[in-house]
């Protein structure tokens, strides 16, 4: 993971999904799973989507951090409000004064969701691409999806004298692209979805704690921090 490039190691449920790597409108890298992929690092964060014959496309977003675990700063203007992850001790004095290297999680893990690959009686094959589907797609009414998932302390990006181990666990109910989140059966937010699954929301959990939670409701790939005390926990599906 030295200079400027970083390898991750790519793995799908099924194996055999191509995932394409990017960055804006760029593409940095294609990879059929299980397997490794090299991208440039870099503060912004890249984009993925995988697909396979018979899944439904997954798409997630992989976020960088510095290299001794406090998240990169991304500087706001004087007019926009900063968001919840500069308070990180200002994240290690500005990453010690625009210095720190960006990195990336070394592992990915996406999981695609079959679908039955025959369409109805006498249908033609849709002549759209991809990305037409996918937004056509946000406004077609779905049955509702409902997951729980516990909190898995991240000992790497946190303070671990102050935060616990997790086990916290919070119910999730997606319908019609919006996200109803349940933490210890107290409801604490619903927010819309967009079609790419991303979202990033501040929300109380009591009376004296503010948590923000961010990632890729799709994907359920999901992270919750704590910014006042520097924690930062992972939610893995039961």
């Amino acid at each position: 993971m030295n200079g400027s490039n970083q390898t991750i190691q790519v793995v799908s449920r099924p194996d055999g999904a191509e995932c394409i790597f990017s960055r804006g409108t760029t593409q940095l890298a294609k990879v059929v799973t299980p397997g490794p992929v090299v991208v440039p690092r870099d503060r912004r964060p890249i984009d993925v989507v995988c697909t396979i014959e018979g899944y439904s496309d997954a798409r997630t977003v992989m976020h960088s951090t510095a290299a001794d675990g406090s998240p990169l700063v991304h500087l706001a203007s004087a007019a926009a409000p900063a968001p919840i992850y500069m308070r990180f001790a200002v994240s290690t004095v500005v990453n010690k004064i625009f210095g720190a290297r960006p990195t990336y999680e070394t592992v990915l893990t996406v999981d695609l969701e079959s679908v039955s690959s025959a369409g109805p009686a006498g249908a033609a094959p849709s002549s759209l691409p991809p990305w037409s589907a996918a937004i056509a797609e946000t406004f077609v009414p779905k049955r509702p999806t409902a997951w729980k998932a516990r909190t898995i302390l991240r000992a790497d990006k946190s303070s671990t004298d102050r935060c616990g181990t997790g086990g916290v666990v919070y119910s999730f109910v997606l319908v019609d692209n919006r996200i109803t989140v349940e933490r210890e059966g107290q409801r604490v937010f619903e927010v819309p979805v967009p079609w790419d699954g991303g979202i990033r929301q501040t929300y109380k959990a009591g009376n004296d704690l503010t948590l923000e939670m961010a990632g890729n409701v799709r994907s359920r790939d999901l992270e919750v921090t704590d910014a006042i005390r520097y924690c930062q926990w992972r939610l893995i599906s039961e």
